[in-house]
């Protein structure tokens, strides 16, 4: 079998919990009929042993039919579909700043909300190209590899949120750098990062950080398009949706007023020879950045050869299904 895989291998913890608990109900069952039928007569005892047999033959039938069941249930896969299709080649990493400020309001109805409808915005316009994804907070990130399957996409765009790197501050060098990484590994021609972000740094000189950042970005031909999220002016922020009352406060107890830092979204753009841009009300940003990727990739085709395994629960439901069959056949026979 060609790269077997359960698909859903947690069901396969029932073979442990249920099979002896079925199995000593009909151990059960058997040892009260047979001292019934014993209590005949020595003329029964050939019968209570024949009788033996008899229902542990039927008890191994549906034990074996709820082993094939949880199989089915655990989705085994093999052998692979093919299907060649032909991609127009970005590789595209979109990443989006999951810091404590993006839950300011000042972008309706947050800076989170708003760059995640920026998120799949794009990933409708960029079908096509290969797109993986970074949630960065701080030091900490997380990644989805690059990928052509949209829905995966936009499920883990769903899930983002400023709990999922439990990080409350902005690094957005390191966000660069684990870019860079990936998109060098991918190996293709045509490289972008697309950063959507307040640039609310909170690091010790943050314009050196994303220049010497930026900078290997470009060396390895990645281009950063900067996205802003939020307002010069400012805005609390808000705490309710971490589970917390009232706005964040800074150590005078005052609410903190986050702004939007366009000077490090612009540096780190600028040294890739990229663009700096900033959400609008009418979402013509999606719009710049599908022209700019599409001028970076036009002509250029690859051709990819998508392999998937083959769903085969259905075999083993069949199986279950015979060996239920049997058991029904000879629950109204008798030794």
């Amino acid at each position: 079998m060609l790269d077997f895989q359960f698909r859903e291998s947690q069901y396969l913890y029932l073979l442990v919990a249920l099979l002896p608990l079925v199995w000593l109900f009909y151990w059960l069952i058997e040892r009260r009929k047979i001292a019934l039928i014993s209590l005949m007569g020595d003329a029964a005892i050939d019968r209570a042993k024949r009788l033996t047999f008899y229902y542990r033959f039927r008890a191994s039938l549906a034990l074996l039919a709820i082993v094939f069941i949880i199989i089915a249930l655990a989705r085994p896969q093999w052998g692979q579909s093919q299907q060649r299709i032909e991609v127009k080649g970005a590789d595209i990493i979109l990443a989006i700043d999951v810091s404590l400020s993006m839950l300011a309001s000042d972008e309706p109805p947050s800076r989170l909300a708003r760059a995640r409808r920026l998120c799949i915005d794009l990933i409708e316009q960029l079908a096509g190209n290969r797109i993986g994804i970074i949630a960065f907070a701080g030091n900490n990130a997380a990644l989805m590899p690059l990928t052509l399957d949209k829905s995966a996409l936009e499920t883990f765009i769903d899930a983002v949120d400023v709990q999922i790197t439990n990080n409350s501050t902005t690094a957005i060098e390191q966000a660069i750098n684990q870019a860079t990484k990936s998109l060098t590994l991918a190996g293709k021609a045509a490289k972008v990062l697309i950063i959507i972000s307040d640039g609310e740094q909170q690091s010790d000189d943050p314009e050196s950080a994303i220049s010497q950042a930026a900078k290997e970005a470009a060396n390895n031909g990645i281009f950063i398009l900067s996205v802003g999220v939020g307002s010069i002016e400012g805005s609390k922020i808000p705490l309710d949706n971490i589970g917390k009352a009232g706005f964040k406060l800074d150590q005078e107890s005052r609410p903190v007023i986050t702004k939007l830092q366009e000077n490090l979204l612009q540096l780190a753009a600028n040294e890739t020879g990229g663009n700096y841009l900033h959400v609008q009300a009418n979402a013509s940003e999606v719009k710049e950045i599908t022209s700019f990727i599409e001028k970076l990739n036009s002509g250029e085709i690859t051709s990819f050869v998508l392999q998937e395994r083959e769903e085969k629960f259905q075999y083993f439901l069949a199986i279950a299904a015979l060996l239920v069959l049997g058991d029904l056949f000879l629950l109204g026979y008798r030794t």
